[in-house]
Order: C-alpha cells, then structure tokens, then sequence
C-alpha cells in the first residue's frame, strides 16, 4: 500500500494542475512543531502515509484513483 500512495504522490506533485495534501504517520499524534521535527528526520522513501488528498481536474484524478481501495 505505501508503495502504490508514494507513486500516486509523487506522479501527481509533478502535474502543476494538481495539489496534493499528505497526511502521514508523525502528524497524527503531534502539533506542528513536533510534526516539523520528526517529519525532517525522514528521507522520503522512509515517509508513512496514513492518507494523501489530491485535488484537481476529474480527468487526471479519477483514472489513476477510482480503482483504490482504502490501503
């Protein structure tokens, strides 16, 4: 499941027509500045996503999404 949410992240962070919101594993129990610190530690590959929210044109979006099952 990562695995698949890590290629969706970084295939739509590259479309300019597309934004993208990450919720990972360090912001769930932390306030902002705890999140910024312990996210800093982390290489991408290395990034827990508990969810991430895209947002843009249905023509871009659905395609690669309407298959996803929660992960």
């Amino acid at each position: 499941g990562q695995g698949k949410l890590q290629n969706l992240r970084k295939e739509f962070a590259e479309n300019p027509d597309v934004l993208v919101v990450d919720y990972t594993e360090d912001a769930a129990p932390a306030d902002y500045a705890e999140y910024e610190s312990t996210i800093a530690k982390h290489k991408g590959e290395e990034i827990t996503y508990r969810a991430i929210h895209f947002y843009g044109p249905e023509d871009i979006i659905v395609p690669k999404t309407k298959n996803l099952s929660s992960l």
